[in-house]
């Protein structure tokens, strides 16, 4: 069986060297294409009479941030 993608979660918030170390070993022994998933529960904006200030979309952002 030959694999085309190999897909590794990437965990926020700390060293993924290992992880992306070990998949791309295997990408390249089976001629596959590494791809890197992270992600992280999207900030719950609600709308009624508030503002939402820049500074809580760039903790938004900081989170995804590697």
């Amino acid at each position: 069986m030959a694999y085309k993608t190999i897909m590794a979660h990437i965990a926020l918030g700390q060293s993924n060297a290992e992880l992306l170390r070990i998949s791309g070993d295997l990408a390249k022994q089976y001629g596959a294409m590494l791809v890197g998933i992270g992600a992280c529960q999207p900030m719950a904006l609600v709308y009624a009479d508030a503002f939402v200030g820049g500074e809580a979309l760039v903790a938004g952002q900081d989170e995804l941030d590697l």
